[in-house]
This record gives C-alpha cells, structure tokens and sequence, in this order.
C-alpha cells in the first residue's frame, strides 16, 4: 500500500526545545524509526513535512546578520530549509535502514495574487513563538 505521511515542522522542534540541531536529529530518529516498520512491512512510503519553525529560525538568523550580510529572500529561506529538513529525514532514516532508498525533493508552488484566500489575515505563523 502507498502511505503518504506529513511531519509537520514542529514535530521536529517540540514544545519545550530551542531548536538545536541536535533536538531535531533526535525527533527525527524517532520518526525514522515509524517509517521504516512501515517500509519493511512492505508500504511505500512517501514523507512530506513543514518548515515553520525552521524557516522562522533561518529568518532571524539572515535578519541578525545584516547589514554585513544581506538576507536572502524569503522564497530562497524556504527552499533552503525544505533540503535541510529532506537532509535530517534521510540521514535518520540511512541510520535505521541503510539499504532504504531516499531521495529529497524541492517544491515550489505559484499562488494566484488576486485569489481570495489571501484577503483574510494570515494564520499559520513561523518561527519562534514568544510569551510576551
């Protein structure tokens, strides 16, 4: 059977964490772990995931270094942290299962200006959340 599975950006980064490289390697071990049960017991498995939390932090980090270092747009930021996220997934998962194929796919989606769904307020927000 064909799974299609989606791991949201914060199941990498849970509540509680910074963020670190480290923090993200670890939950993704434990996701790398479910998909390969799901792979040896025979499914096809395709992963899809989030960015939020990534994209926010690799934001703040162009935004610190200015004006040294001019920040990238934000659509590079996007594309940037799709291949590190497909980089943390497919190393997690190599450390389960070797012999399992991956490959790390950048997409990039066209949005119609004039469509409605842009009128409304943004809800999905990215980055870091803050208390005050």
């Amino acid at each position: 059977m064909r799974i299609l599975i989606a791991i949201g950006g914060n199941a990498l980064i849970r509540e509680g964490q910074r963020g670190t490289w480290g923090e993200q390697q670890a939950n993704a071990a434990e996701a790398a772990k479910a998909l390969a049960r799901l792979r040896r017991a025979g499914h096809e498995v395709i992963v899809t995931h989030g960015n939020g939390p990534q994209v926010g932090a690799l934001a703040l980090q162009q935004a610190a270094g200015e004006p040294d270092t001019p920040a990238l747009p934000f659509d590079a930021l996007v594309a940037m942290t799709q291949g590190q996220m497909g980089y943390l997934l497919e190393q997690a998962l190599a450390a389960v299962d070797p012999e399992l194929p991956t490959a790390t796919l950048l997409s990039r989606a066209r949005v119609a200006p004039a469509d409605p769904a842009l009128a409304a307020p943004p809800t999905k927000p990215i980055g870091p959340f803050y208390d005050e």
